[in-house]
Parts: structure tokens; sequence; C-alpha cells
């Protein structure tokens, strides 16, 4: 879905699973990029039965201050989780959260700004039969309910406690950018 570079390395990503790095002359693949360790999962024997590693993100984001790449995933199960990464510039997995979700949910891009990495969580199910019987990908067998509100979360930087709020229905594909403001307020496009 995407190629970055991050600590003097070229990254494939998709947000089905782990990174892949890439030689940057031949573009052959070189192997998985665990992050450092930072993505073996520490959840239940089923969950890391089924995904060893946990899902990052295709539009991973550089925090131009730092130089850190701050990325997510999404990993399925009971509960539901969001997962939130920070690499250093050079590699490093520095802080991995995960919070537990009420319900299924699609997320392919976020908005890092200096506060906040801001989500928009449209209401999303899954036919978990398809998947596991290999009748389907997860992608070919989502229903999405463009019709119920979304939930918006801001996870805030400073690790502290998150913020959800239910929104307008729809769907966010990607977003263009966001920024903080002075007077506390937020915008993202």
């Amino acid at each position: 879905t995407h190629v970055i570079r991050h600590a003097d390395r070229l990254f494939a990503l998709y947000e089905g699973g782990a990174p892949h790095e890439l030689d940057p002359s031949s573009l052959a693949t070189l192997g998985v990029w665990d992050v450092d360790g930072g993505l073996t999962n520490p959840f239940s024997g089923l969950s890391r039965i089924m995904r060893p590693q946990l899902p990052f993100s295709a539009h991973p984001s550089v925090d131009e201050r730092t130089g850190e790449l701050v990325g997510f995933g999404l990993l399925p199960g009971r509960p539901n989780r969001l997962l939130s990464y920070r690499i250093s510039p050079d590699g490093r997995s520095l802080e991995r959260r995960h919070l537990e979700l009420g319900g299924s949910s699609f997320v392919h891009d976020a908005v890092l700004t200096d506060r906040w990495q801001v989500f928009l969580l449209p209401e999303v199910d899954y036919g978990l039969g398809g998947i596991l019987f290999g009748l389907s990908t997860a992608s070919g067998s989502m229903s999405m309910h463009t019709e119920r509100p979304m939930r918006l979360l801001l996870l805030p930087r400073d690790g502290g406690e998150p913020l959800c709020f239910e929104t307008l229905p729809g769907f966010v594909f990607h977003f263009a950018g966001g920024a903080d403001h002075d007077d506390g307020t937020l915008h993202v496009n």
C-alpha cells in the first residue's frame, strides 16, 4: 500500500501486517521488520497463534520535531484493539500502547499533531467465518455502516487518557493533515 524510508532503511507497508524491509537498490524483500521486537503479539495464546506479529499502519506519520515514526494498527479479536507505536529515528521501539475498542472498525490513516494522534473510527463488521476458512479476505468481508455515527478518538501524545466522541455518520480513508491551535482547538482535514 505504501513505501517509506525510516532509520536509513526502506519499508513496504500495509495495514494488515508487519512492515517488510526492501533493498533500496533492487527492491528485493529482505524480510519482516519487527520494530526491535515492538510488533511481537503480547496478548492471549489464540491471538498470538493467529497473529504472532501485530499489524502496522499503511500510513504512519513522522513527528517533524523528533523524527520519530508514529504508527498504528488494528488487531481484530475479542476485544478488538487499536495499537499505537512510537519508533525512534534510528528504528528502535520506544512505545507501544493499546486500547480496547467496543466494536470493530477499519482505520487506514490517522492524523498526528503536537498533542494528539487522531482517529476516526467508522463502524464495520467483518465476516470472520469467511476469513477463517479462507473464503474471503478481511477487506472483502467488510460491511461498512456509513449510516451510523463514527467515533472520534483522540490519543494524547503525552501518554494521558484517550478521549472519545461520537461524530457524524460516514467513512474516512485518508486525511490531508491537522493542527493544534493556541486556543486549544484541533483542526483536522
